[in-house]
């Protein structure tokens, strides 16, 4: 209990540390919700994430002590600290298998962020109130009269602070907005195995063709999309799909050949949302014969085993 009580003694001192745990798992929760794409709380969270907590949780581990260092000097050195350190341990993620993405990235920082900010709170706890590093809230509301009252040295350095970080943050801002370029979706037909060809355009009643549809959103926005199959006009398979941008789904389709005839028209039709008409259209022209044995009955009499020989059927075709 006593160990409990050490923990948690001085609990106000260590508001700024729940603050950046906080915030770290907040930058995690809200960089996963895709209706959260861009708006300005992901954008705030994640530059505190990528650019300040880092640094914060760094410098407050080495320095617990409230003379170790001015706070205009924390908060600098927390920002610098910050961008030094991201790079380096976002480096070795090029060579792992999971690559520089969102998700590895989103485990390394505030994995970081989180066990420095425990070393840290580890090491306030060893010294006497007087002695530890506190962040004054209080004072926050009362920036100008403190900001008056500070050093022309002090007033200096928060002045290339503030340019700092905006010119940081209006940097990160233009890399993160996207370069838009034309707005589409990819749609597409392949043959089963995977190419432009081997479609399955001559087929026997019966028979079951099959082939690879491919839809792709580069329309730079989530998308909805329905997508609608007919054969000769009639409606053989709907689906309705939700794609984020560069987001590409691809699957297996098939469908068989009831009726006999020549050029029966396979349509592919794509819609995006509510649209009524279609955005894309692919189709092809697919040939279905009757099987042999309906063509030519009597030739199954003529061959016991029901197998078909190359006499009987020049025999029969030149009869016909």
């Amino acid at each position: 209990m006593r160990c409990v009580y050490k923990i948690f003694e001085g609990f106000p001192y260590q508001a700024d540390l729940m603050l950046t745990v906080v915030l770290s798992l907040l930058g995690v929760v809200v960089t996963r919700v895709p209706s959260a794409s861009l708006t300005p709380a992901r954008i705030a969270v994640g530059l505190l994430v990528v650019l300040f907590l880092p640094g914060y949780s760094l410098v407050a581990a080495l320095f617990p002590r409230r003379d170790d260092m001015r706070g205009v000097v924390r908060l600098a050195l927390s920002l610098g600290t910050s961008i030094a350190v991201v790079p380096l341990l976002c480096f070795p993620l090029n060579y792992t298998q999971l690559g520089v993405g969102r998700d590895p990235v989103l485990t390394v920082l505030p994995s970081f962020t989180i066990t420095l900010s425990a070393i840290a709170w580890l090491r306030r706890i060893k010294l006497t109130n007087q002695e530890k590093f506190k962040v004054p809230f209080e004072d926050l509301f009362r920036l100008k009269s403190s900001f008056t009252h500070q050093r022309l040295k002090d007033k200096f350095l928060c002045v290339i602070l503030i340019a700092s970080i905006i010119s940081s943050l209006a940097a990160v801002l233009c890399l993160m907005r996207p370069n838009v370029g034309e707005k589409f979706t990819e749609f597409y037909i392949l043959g089963a195995s995977g190419k432009a060809s081997d479609y399955p355009t001559n087929l026997e009643i019966g028979d079951v063709g099959e082939l690879i549809i491919g839809i792709a959103n580069h329309e730079y926005g989530n998308m909805t999309y329905r997508l609608e199959v007919s054969l000769n006009g009639n409606i053989i398979h709907e689906e309705y799909l939700f794609l984020i941008h560069n987001e590409t789904w691809l699957t297996s389709f098939s469908f068989q050949a009831t009726d006999s005839g020549e050029d029966q028209k396979l349509e592919f039709c794509l819609y995006k949302g509510q649209e009524k008409e279609a955005y894309r259209t692919l189709y092809l022209y697919v040939d279905v014969e009757k099987p042999l044995h309906e063509i030519y009955p009597l030739l199954l009499l003529c061959e016991p085993s029901g197998e078909i020989s190359g006499r009987f059927l020049g025999l029969a075709q030149s009869l016909l």
